[in-house]
């Protein structure tokens, strides 16, 4: 390929991003303004300014739109993340990073997430925490949790099985966040901190090999319930 074919591939890659990014803009506005399931494809095409077929071809659906916001959220989270690793290597400020990023970045879109609970619980639903398509984002979400557990106090037997831990709260976190009506959702941030206060000082005892019969025990449940981060 000449200098100028990549060029003209370069531009044409270049453009049909900005155009993705446009449309993606446009839905999570109007997801914001009017709910996920009153928004059109058409609704968000218009918006976008551009015809419905063009929309289309970017984004077969609104929850391919969806899963395009999972991997930006993610994408966003992890960024900052690692700018407050690179600031502490205490591992509990490092979870709360982790914990409190979620909501930093999903602050104005409550509304969004809570018009997606019934999807995300739905099992047959593309955008459910668990479905196929959302397999990358949800390893993405435990492979940060794991980054937040690499410190010289954390031994690495405990960093697999405490990732997994750890993101099964951060369901649970973000279910309380969307309900919580707190000033900028203070509950679920104090939340965030009684329930590392609480955490951490098991850390040295599942260290020990008293317990390894029972962090085997709950590994296997966590893998037996399909939690396990996989790449198939």
């Amino acid at each position: 390929m000449t200098a100028v074919s990549r060029s003209v591939v370069s531009s044409k890659a270049n453009k049909g991003e900005r155009t993705r990014e446009r449309i993606l803009e446009a839905a999570l506005a109007l997801f914001r303004e009017k709910g996920f399931d009153k928004t059109t494809m058409r609704d968000i095409a218009k918006a976008a300014g551009m015809s419905l077929g063009a929309a289309y071809y970017y984004f077969g659906s609104k929850e391919a739109l969806v899963l395009a916001y999972y991997e930006q959220v993610v994408a966003i989270r992890t960024e900052r993340a690692h700018r407050a690793f690179d600031k502490t290597s205490d591992v509990s400020e490092r979870i709360r990073a982790v914990y409190k990023l979620h909501f930093d970045v999903a602050r104005r879109d409550r509304k969004l997430l809570g018009a997606l609970v019934r999807s995300v619980a739905d099992p047959d639903s593309d955008v459910s925490v668990f479905s196929a398509a959302t397999r990358e984002v949800r390893n993405a979400n435990i492979q940060l949790f794991r980054e937040a557990l690499a410190v010289d106090a954390i031994p690495e037997s405990l960093r697999d099985l405490g990732s997994l831990g750890l993101w099964t709260l951060d369901l649970g976190l973000m279910l309380y966040f969307i309900w919580d009506q707190s000033p900028r959702q203070r509950k679920t941030r104090q939340l965030v901190d009684d329930a590392v206060d609480t955490l951490m000082p098991m850390l040295p005892f599942l260290s020990l090999s008293m317990a390894e019969p029972m962090v085997a025990r709950v590994a296997k449940l966590l893998l037996d319930a399909g939690l396990v981060p996989d790449d198939d």
